[in-house]
């Protein structure tokens, strides 16, 4: 059991050792704050999730069925799903729709789907953390950590108390999944198996709740998830600022990686083609790793180039180029580029030479982030330009009904939702 939760913890027979002190911590911070607080940052969350869902829903083949899977797996299809950065996972598509199915089936209270969820949120994003960087060399922590997360959330909106959302939370351990391998390759995989997770997750808390023996040492034990995917990690669970105050909810039409690089080439331009000289660009490590690509053929490779999304910003003078299906032609630009790691996570600086003049910007945070916190307008902007199906007063609707949530049940605010929104039960 972790150090630091250990005596707090009261021991009873058949509680899972470090799953049930995740839980009890987490339920401990959640509940300590205000649920005012809460439910701003989890309207925010949920709007996030039901505008990435919509968008990313006709990108789905039909192997994905209606319900969980399918809810997870349109939110995760676009790449522009919430992050928690401190723990480098999306939570919001596995959270949610285990929430949202949990609670339609018992008619739950929104506030308590709001607690359920922070409560998923934090338990993914603890995991995660715990987990560690050896962890994801080789395994999506989003989804090991995220089906963890979503069996907690919807064993709380079952109405299950601690010991049994252990147990549902064991159960989820022992199945998460989802290589890495599958990010290098950014393949279709990586939406499989985040909405493998939060099915799996929901189900977990059904087996729970039906009262199915759970492992008791699924996260610590000898042959248990650190062990097996994060040899020479500690299992720590510290408390601090709640993962769902914590999002940065994306906007540009680009890998996350981009963001900062993007919104720095931005402040500079529009700069005339033919008057850039050079352009270097300076990223955070993990980014030029996986997205320093100086030479994109497809409209998915330029995604997933930081130095397209510059070059295409400082070109056009801002991000909103970005946001279609084909792959501009920047190649002069990108034959002058260059791009170095940072020692930063997160910031970038964008340096153009111009006809002999240096201009430089520098971003330390993305917009969106929550020392850079979206308002009204933009969120409502990203549904507009991701809801292919949906109207402008769809997102409004959608918003109002976010921020009604806590005076709503769960089947209330599902019956509400208009019919752009994926739809997790037969209306």
């Amino acid at each position: 059991m972790s150090a630091c939760v250990a005596a707090a913890v009261k021991r009873e027979p058949g509680v899972m050792n470090d799953t049930f002190a995740l839980i009890d911590s987490v339920l401990s911070q959640c509940d300590a704050r205000p649920v005012e607080v809460l439910h701003a940052h989890a309207a925010d969350a949920l709007f996030d999730f039901e505008t990435c869902a919509a968008g990313g829903r006709c990108l789905l083949p039909d192997a994905f069925s209606a319900g969980v899977a399918r809810a997870a797996a349109a939110a995760s299809a676009l790449d522009l799903e919430d992050v928690h950065w401190p723990s480098i996972t999306h939570p919001g598509p596995l959270v949610w729709p285990a929430v949202l199915a949990a609670g339609a089936k018992v008619d739950a209270a929104g506030a308590d789907a709001i607690r359920a969820a922070a409560v998923g949120y934090e338990v993914t994003a603890q995991l995660a953390n715990a987990l560690g960087p050896v962890h994801r060399q080789f395994w999506h922590a989003t989804t090991t950590a995220g089906t963890v997360g979503a069996a907690a959330a919807a064993s709380l909106v079952f109405g299950l108390d601690a010991t049994y959302t252990a147990r549902a939370m064991a159960h989820a351990a022992c199945v998460a999944g989802g290589i890495a391998q599958s990010l290098v390759e950014r393949s279709g995989t990586r939406i499989l198996y985040r909405a493998h997770a939060a099915a799996t997750g929901l189900s977990a808390a059904r087996a729970a709740r039906a009262g199915l023996s759970a492992t008791t040492s699924a996260l610590d034990g000898p042959k248990g998830l650190f062990t097996a995917t994060a040899p020479g990690s500690t299992p720590r669970f510290e408390p601090r600022t709640l993962a769902i105050e914590q999002l940065w909810f994306r906007i540009h039409a680009a890998t996350g990686f981009a963001h900062t690089a993007i919104d720095a080439a931005a402040s500079l331009g529009p700069v005339p083609r033919e008057a850039v000289r050079s352009v270097r660009i300076v990223a955070p490590p993990a980014g030029v790793a996986m997205a320093g690509d100086l030479a994109p053929e497809t409209r998915e490779d330029g995604w997933w180039s930081i130095p397209y999304a510059a070059a295409v910003a400082l070109l056009h003078g801002g991000p909103s180029a970005l946001a279609t299906d084909e792959l501009h032609d920047v190649r002069d630009v990108l034959g002058r580029t260059t791009i170095t790691a940072g020692e930063s996570d997160l910031a970038a600086t964008v340096i153009v030479e111009i006809e002999g003049e240096e201009r430089s910007a520098t971003a330390a945070r993305p917009v969106g982030h929550p020392e850079r916190p979206l308002n009204e307008q933009q969120r409502l902007d990203k549904w507009t330009a991701l809801a292919v199906d949906g109207t402008a007063e769809d997102g409004h609707t959608l918003y109002e009904l976010a921020r009604r949530l806590p005076k709503l049940s769960v089947r209330a605010y599902l019956a509400a939702r208009p019919d752009a929104a994926v739809s997790l039960l037969a209306k």
